[in-house]
């Protein structure tokens, strides 16, 4: 028969602290860790909870909070919140001290439940929940708050009972330098949110992007599918809030969640470079596209009334082209291959929108106190009424098919606009009846191949085909949101659901599915890409705003013109003069 025991530390009678680990050792003392930086070890046979009257019973650690505690011969090994890892002398009887002279020296010298050594994680976001050594104590496996696995490469000191006593400690017995821990064997999985799935070109492979909710921080990982298992992973050290991939899966485009667009080149799966890292608003950037053939990269903020275009050229460096500022807070946006125009859908108004890409700064005053006013874009705008409640376009790019769908769960299929703006608006007319499709509350979704495929927030993905719903598969729990992110591959007859719990379901038409040969994974950098030089990543408050860097452009261009106004003068003098 066992006993059971309830032990309770309280600062008052009303408050009750919380214990985050606890472990024992050979001298049948158990150690407690709280969340308050201090730790108990107590005698288990609690008879006392005091190991020696005359000894300290506690450590209290001098910064951050104990997450997670293990054992080695030799230290009491803690991780804290703030991503350091502390040795501890650990209990051991007075009376056996001497007897490890050369593991500990002079047992006169030894402070009990002090800190012997403090090394740190190499990332903040290595804050230890849980430890554990393995069977040779060669290495700690860990895990993450975020739900990371990882490996701590660091081997367990052991303590060694001297054959007969030594004064002093040899040199090849001398304590293991410190330095800070680096982190291996990484666990390749997502904690959080999912913000975007998309294959990799023709390869084997895919990628998915996920977001904190808590903290800015993301994580990225390249997942290989004949394989079924993540490649490799890379953290980022912003909150993304939309992504988008070329089509040959050579490069990634993200923005975040204070407004900050970056661009990976990640052509060569074991190389992340970042070559493009500009700020252009104050608020979360919602969704990227790709204009026709990929010329240009329009993005923008929902319920703001401005789309920003870089160019999608990489030899141009991803140049800012230029912006159209509408009178309407957008709700979404979709492109058309076959004519260029944008799809802007507005309250009450779903627009098609052509832009003229092209602008000319020469012979034009600039106004240096709004510079990205000197970028405005010309467009013309065609425009038709819809349902008030709509605020989602799914739109086949290849075709001039679309759906739009809103709150009231419906998806509806109008016509193109036709009629000018100004005209639509002065007009009273009621929009036509529009093809009507019964649906659900949709948080993502696809348009090809005839296929209407959308992720909900039951966390089901339905299917429908000409309007009638052919099948649907629940893969994400609706109590998390379900799903967040979807991906349809025609070719492949393969669906990727994302869930807000960060996991991922793979759906295929057939059980037996296998990956079709023929498929090369491309592990060669893009030579375009390897032009553009790589640049270190700030966090998003000290990132450049973007209209400085157009005012520097601009002012270098002034100097140029003056050295060549200048130039032009002299040659004119000297011409002059030799007459």
């Amino acid at each position: 028969m066992f006993k059971r025991y309830i032990i309770t530390h309280r600062r008052t009678e009303n408050q009750t602290i919380e214990y985050s680990d606890f472990c024992w050792d050979c001298y049948n003392n158990i150690y407690l860790s709280q969340t308050n930086s201090i730790i108990y070890c107590l005698n288990l046979n609690l008879q006392n909870t005091v190991i020696d009257e005359n000894k300290k019973t506690y450590i209290k650690l001098s910064s951050g909070n104990a997450t997670s505690i293990v054992l080695t011969q030799r230290f009491l090994v803690v991780a804290t919140d703030d991503a350091k890892m502390h040795l501890v002398n650990m209990y051991i009887p007075e009376k056996e001290l001497p007897t490890f002279r050369s593991s500990l020296g002079n047992p006169d010298n030894y402070k009990l439940f002090e800190i012997d050594r403090s090394m740190g994680l190499l990332s903040s976001k290595d804050q230890i929940v849980k430890m554990k050594y393995d069977s040779t104590f060669s290495k700690i496996a860990a895990v993450s708050r975020y739900g990371d696995f990882f490996s701590l490469f660091y081997k367990g000191e052991k303590l060694v009972k001297d054959k007969g006593e030594k004064d002093e400690i040899t040199e090849n017995q001398q304590p293991i330098e410190m330095t800070d821990v680096h982190n291996q064997e990484e666990g390749k999985f997502h904690k959080e949110q999912i913000i975007g799935i998309s294959e990799l070109g023709s390869t084997s492979q895919f990628l998915s992007l996920s977001s904190s909710s808590l903290l800015p921080e993301g994580k990225l990982i390249i997942w290989e599918l004949v394989e079924r298992k993540a490649k490799s992973a890379f953290y980022l050290d912003y909150a993304p809030s939309a992504m988008l991939i070329d089509f040959e899966g050579n490069f990634i485009i993200t923005g975040s969640s204070e407004g900050v667009i970056r661009i990976y080149d990640i052509s060569n799966r074991n190389i992340f470079r970042l070559i493009y890292q500009n700020k252009y608003l104050n608020n979360s950037i919602d969704k990227i596209v790709f204009t026709k053939d990929q010329n240009q990269i329009l993005f923008f903020n929902k319920l703001d009334t401005v789309i920003y275009v870089l160019n999608g050229d990489v030899s141009k460096y991803f140049e800012f082209i230029g912006f159209i500022k509408l009178n309407f807070p957008i709700l979404d946006i979709a492109t058309h291959d076959s004519t260029g125009e944008v799809l802007v859908l507005v309250k009450k108004l779903l627009l098609m929108v052509s832009i003229n890409y092209n602008i000319d700064l020469k012979g034009v005053k600039v106004n240096l106190e709004d510079i990205y006013s000197n970028y405005a874009l010309k467009y013309e705008v065609k425009a038709r009424k819809v349902d008030s409640d709509l605020n989602m376009i799914i739109k086949n790019p290849k075709v001039s098919d679309f759906f739009l769908t809103g709150t009231d769960r419906v998806f509806r299929s109008y016509a193109l606009p036709q009629e000018m703006l100004e005209n639509v608006l002065l007009s009273r007319k009621v929009p036509d009846n529009p093809t009507e499709i019964k649906g659900n509350d949709v948080t993502c979704g696809v348009f090809l191949s005839g296929l209407l495929v959308t992720g909900n927030l039951d966390g089901t993905v339905q299917i429908r085909m000409g309007g009638e719903l052919t099948k649907f598969s629940r893969t994400h729990d609706f109590l998390n949101g379900g799903i967040s992110a979807i991906c349809f591959s025609p070719i492949r007859h393969l669906i990727y659901a994302g869930g807000f719990d960060g996991s991922i379901v793979l759906l295929a038409e057939a059980m037996d599915y296998v990956i079709p040969f023929g498929i090369e994974n491309n592990l060669v950098a893009n030579d375009n890409l390897e032009t553009i030089e790589q640049i270190d990543s700030v966090e998003d408050p000290d990132v450049r705003d973007y209209s400085d860097i157009l005012r520097e452009e601009h002012e270098k261009r002034i100097k140029v013109n003056k050295l060549k106004v200048q130039g032009e003068i002299k040659e004119k003098i000297d011409k002059i003069k030799d007459e």
